[in-house]
């Protein structure tokens, strides 16, 4: 399970693979990757992927998961994305068992310390960064 609440940035990218030429897994390291580009420029955060876990750890402290990623594909078009905890409460975690980890492993820009207004920042860098390869439309 997951949570999606206030204090989350949300991404739901709908894409359609099949008219990219583009593979599920070269999808998944584009947009994965993205989102960890776009943490490091804006909070000098550096973000792992564990292959066994979906989504994206601290470098550091690599049970600290910052980012929750579930995407579904249905005839090679995606939908679901990625949550990032941004300046959520965290306790809702502690309800459930996050996507199988710990909910003390759970973490945000906010319980790391870093100044959560610069949510715009992250929104127009990732908007780039992604924007490389597709054309979006924002909601």
């Amino acid at each position: 399970f997951t949570a999606h609440e206030k204090g989350q940035l949300v991404l739901y990218p709908h894409i359609d693979l099949k008219n990219r030429n583009m593979t599920i897994t070269d999808y998944l390291d584009f947009f994965l990757g993205s989102i960890q580009n776009s943490i490091q420029k804006v909070w000098g955060l550096e973000l792992i992927r564990i292959p066994s876990e979906p989504g994206l750890f601290l470098k550091e402290q690599n049970q600290k998961k910052l980012v929750s990623v579930g995407v579904n594909f249905k005839s090679f078009f995606t939908s679901l994305g990625a949550a990032i905890n941004v300046n959520n409460d965290l306790k809702v975690f502690s309800y459930i068992n996050p996507c199988g980890k710990k909910s003390e492993d759970i973490v945000s820009i906010k319980s790391l310390g870093f100044e959560t207004q610069k949510e715009s920042s992250f929104i127009e860098d990732f908007k780039n960064e992604f924007g490389k390869n597709f054309r979006l439309i924002i909601c």
